[in-house]
């Protein structure tokens, strides 16, 4: 890449603080609409055939303590208008790739203002390096959202346990802004997270099948393995697992 990693035809991302992703919508994500404190546990470019290359982040939940130790991943596809022909983009016109393409920048601009904005401050686009050295172990407040697919390999999954759900990141803040929820709301969560599980599970006949991330992606894609896991912990201090994706 030549040029400022920032601009987008002529249009320059800005720094900042704070930025919500536009559009979008157990083991159960934390339930949408949930602000967390967070810090980036890992960070680095990587790349898929599906999706092309793109920046993949892994937060750590520090809180609210029913959450605390969980991990929530996020892509940011900065460098999906070079990939166009890979199969996740294939469909998009140039006019929604440049979107996403400015929706990610934004929402990296705000992490890194988040963390001083020294990433900002340079033009060329941030290696593995400039991105762990000035982003990781950061604390914010993120504004989660939940992603759920009910098809696999181009076939609806009869039983709703078995569709593939996700956390997605909504909305990054700064970490100083967050507000924790009480013991009796993180008890209440909890309870009714586990109890939309019993449901589903029981509806199901009690078994869930293996399950995989549906090829097709939604926010983040789909090819790491989704690992079959039991229901949610009755002790909400104990409920920490994370979710691959």
């Amino acid at each position: 890449m030549s040029g400022n990693f920032w601009e987008v035809e002529g249009e320059v991302v800005e720094s900042s603080t704070s930025h919500k992703t536009e559009g979008g919508g157990s083991p159960m994500p934390i339930p949408a609409g949930t602000r967390v404190k967070a810090m980036i546990a890992d960070i680095k470019w990587e790349t898929s055939e599906r999706e092309g290359t793109f920046i993949q982040i892994n937060w750590e939940v520090m809180a609210p303590k029913c959450y605390s130790g969980r991990t929530v991943r996020q892509k940011l596809h900065v460098r999906c208008h070079e990939f166009a022909t890979a199969p996740n983009w294939v469909r998009e016109t140039p006019e929604k790739l440049k979107k996403k393409r400015m929706a990610a920048l934004r929402m990296l601009a705000a992490i890194d203002g988040n963390a001083g904005g020294n990433l900002h401050k340079q033009q060329k686009a941030p290696d593995d390096i400039m991105l762990q050295k000035y982003l990781m172990t950061k604390v914010m407040t993120l504004g989660l959202e939940v992603f759920v697919s009910d098809i696999k390999d181009g076939a609806k999954i009869e039983n709703e346990v078995d569709y593939f759900r996700t956390n997605w990141v909504r909305s990054v803040d700064p970490g100083a802004g967050f507000q924790d929820m009480s013991k009796e709301d993180q008890e209440a969560a909890v309870a009714s997270t586990n109890a939309e599980w019993s449901r589903m599970l029981e509806a199901a006949g009690g078994q869930r099948a293996p399950r995989t991330a549906p090829a097709g992606g939604g926010q983040g894609g789909g090819q790491r393995p989704q690992q079959s896991r039991p229901q949610p912990a009755q002790d909400f201090d104990a409920f920490s697992d994370d979710i691959p994706f």
